[in-house]
């Protein structure tokens, strides 16, 4: 080669990727059999409550089928319509209620959950899309008649609660989280990850003490009960 030339690499073009359509049938069971261990592992790691939730969900789910004709593993957007439908009109937790949008949106939910994880059905993805617009719809409705559904907010936590949920508190220091009268039972304080709570003077109290996890204590502004 003349000392004026240069060498010229050759380029090689990489093979297509094998497309999923083209998979053979080895490829498609092997990638099937994956599926169904994640789901099962993913399932058996939920909490108790979240399983037994589910379990609810579909035994709703078959109930309806039964009712309906739809076949159980049926899990598609027109029939889970359908089932949104069939649920708005069930009778709710209180005597003279109907089911809850909330509770209807779970067992959405749980019903697609349990499908693909526990059945082997593979919806087909935003499989719930379609029903959960229509349950806006029908909420749009309700509130639009005035109607309630639910339990509805809970009720604000008033001093009068606190008092009953905190033993007597030093008056000289914050609270301690390891305090016998500092642990705040309240799910409503809890949520907001409150260590300790302390109630001081309940005549005169504005705010509660509060003690976040080691960090500065901060004042957690407390609602009063109109005299």
């Amino acid at each position: 080669m003349a000392e004026h030339q240069t060498a010229v690499n050759p380029v090689v073009t990489p093979a297509a990727p094998v497309r999923p359509d083209a998979y053979d049938a080895a490829t498609r069971a092997a990638l099937d059999h994956i599926d169904d261990q994640a789901l099962k592992v993913v399932a058996d790691k939920r909490p108790a409550n979240t399983r037994r939730g589910y379990a609810q969900d579909w035994a709703s789910w078959t109930q309806f089928c039964a009712e309906s004709g739809v076949p159980l593993l049926a899990v598609t957007p027109g029939t889970l319509v359908m089932f949104t439908e069939w649920l708005w009109n069930r009778p709710g937790w209180k005597k003279g209620t109907y089911t809850a949008p909330s509770t209807i949106d779970r067992r959405i939910t749980g019903t697609v959950v349990t499908a693909r994880s526990e059945h082997g059905v593979k919806p087909e993805d935003g499989v719930a899309r379609l029903a959960r617009n229509r349950l806006k719809q029908l909420v749009k409705e309700m509130e639009t008649n005035g109607e309630q559904r639910g339990r509805g907010q809970a009720p604000p936590l008033l001093v009068d609660h606190l008092t009953a949920i905190s033993p007597p508190a030093p008056t000289t220091s914050w609270a301690s989280a390891t305090g016998p009268w500092s642990s705040c039972t309240s799910p409503c304080l809890a949520n907001v990850g409150l260590g300790g709570l302390v109630v001081r003077d309940r005549r005169r109290i504005k705010v509660a003490d509060a003690c976040c996890g080691g960090a500065t204590p901060r004042g957690w502004p407390v609602p009063h009960r109109p005299d």
